[in-house]
């Protein structure tokens, strides 16, 4: 009997999650002398990254790619007006450089 080994890392830690907005809480938080956008998921609480429009839909994955890349635990919110990328604040480093980056 021969088992084939598995990736450390699983698929669904390589790709962003996506979800419809409405299932998040969102709210705004004072941090680094400024007032950031925030929004809870499973428990989990983020930093906003970076907005696109609807029409970016491809930019947006692409860039919540290059934060996870980077290891930080992303997701993406769909609306009729934007797709947001969300990074955790437990990895409060990424989410630092992130909103400075942006």
């Amino acid at each position: 009997m021969t088992t084939s080994k598995q990736s450390s890392t699983s698929t669904l830690d390589t790709v962003p999650l996506v979800i419809r907005e409405q299932m998040v809480v969102l709210f705004k938080f004072y941090m680094e002398q400024t007032i950031c956008e925030g929004m809870t998921y499973c428990n989990e609480l983020y930093r906003l990254a970076k907005v696109f429009g609807v029409k970016e839909r491809l930019e947006a994955y692409r860039f919540g790619c290059e934060l996870i890349l980077q290891g930080a635990p992303v997701v993406i919110t769909v609306s009729q007006e934007r797709y947001a990328v969300w990074v955790n604040l437990r990895n409060l480093s990424t989410a630092t450089e992130v909103q400075s980056a942006a």
